[in-house]
């Protein structure tokens, strides 16, 4: 397992700049470059790529920033402790370089560049999801702080989620795959519910919210989304007819992919489970037969 420095001072957006380019045109160049980072004899590998601050050592996941400290336990709040005690350096060291990085507009486009690159790689017919040693999937966080920092990102998010493949400690549960797409993962669930109480619905949550709640009318709704919807949702910005029908149909456009790749649609679900949670009852029960329809007939 080779190891990759991104030596950065945080302080200097032309150093960060450095070191996002660094990712994009020398480590992360192309699907060739990266499969030979990620899989060794068709095994997997985990990537050890570790950002260095300032004085020359690794962040250290047990002394922290007050602040970064902070956000990070406010984000990861509520993720079964199993999940936690896994979380070292290298993650924690990406959730510092991608917060000063948002500190920046102008390296916005550049860190997309990044995420598409590490998403089009997961995509790929031969790859594995691309992994820190400590299993938090590579560029998390950078797409965390793409939500928490701007605008227009949804297709972006959606598209990096949908490119997770992650083991799945939850068999029982989630049936007896090995592994689970990433609007399950626990770590997902967690920080987009703070994106959501955060940004307070905008266009961009709720078009993730749909792509999202898609994903769960086959393996399953985590209990942790459920507990935090019932704590917040957009229940009153949906009171209005076109904020509605709008999600809606984001809705049914999304579950329309997934049930591309399903024998049902399991929209019913989603509807009876979630849709009843932050849509009036009197707007379900005009509208169900509809969306139900809209999926299974494609219409």
């Amino acid at each position: 397992m080779n190891t990759i420095l991104i030596e950065t001072d945080i302080n200097s957006v032309e150093s960060i700049k450095e070191g996002i380019l660094k990712l994009n045109n020398i480590v992360f160049t192309d699907y060739t470059a990266i499969h030979k980072l990620a899989k060794k004899d068709n095994k997997a590998l985990d990537i050890n790529l570790k950002f260095v601050f300032n004085d020359g050592s690794q962040t250290n996941f047990l002394t922290r920033d007050n602040e970064q400290t902070e956000l990070w336990d406010e984000v990861t709040l509520g993720i079964p402790n199993k999940y936690k005690n896994q979380f070292d350096d290298h993650s924690f060291a990406e959730f510092v370089f991608f917060y000063n990085a948002f500190k920046h507009n102008q390296l916005n486009g550049d860190i997309i560049s990044l995420i598409n690159r590490v998403s089009s790689y997961n995509f790929g017919t031969y790859a594995k999801t691309l992994c820190y040693p400590d299993k938090t999937p590579v560029a998390f966080w950078a797409v965390f702080f793409l939500m928490n920092n701007s605008t227009n990102y949804a297709d972006v998010c959606i598209n990096y989620f949908g490119s997770l493949n992650l083991p799945n400690h939850f068999k029982r549960k989630w049936g007896e795959d090995d592994f689970i797409q990433g609007f399950l993962y626990p770590l997902t669930v967690s920080a987009l519910n703070y994106v959501y109480k955060k940004q307070n619905w905008t266009a961009d949550c709720l078009k993730i919210l749909a792509s999202q709640i898609s994903h769960y009318a086959y393996d399953g709704i985590p209990d942790l989304f459920l507990d935090q919807l019932k704590n917040h949702n957009p229940y009153n910005l949906l009171l209005d007819e076109d904020e509605c029908n709008n999600f809606l149909q984001n809705y049914i456009t999304e579950q329309r992919a997934v049930y591309n790749d399903s024998i049902t649609s399991g929209a019913e679900n989603i509807v009876s489970q979630i849709l009843t949670l932050i849509i009036d009852d009197q707007i379900i029960e005009e509208k169900t037969n509809y969306i139900i329809d809209s999926i299974e007939k494609q219409e």
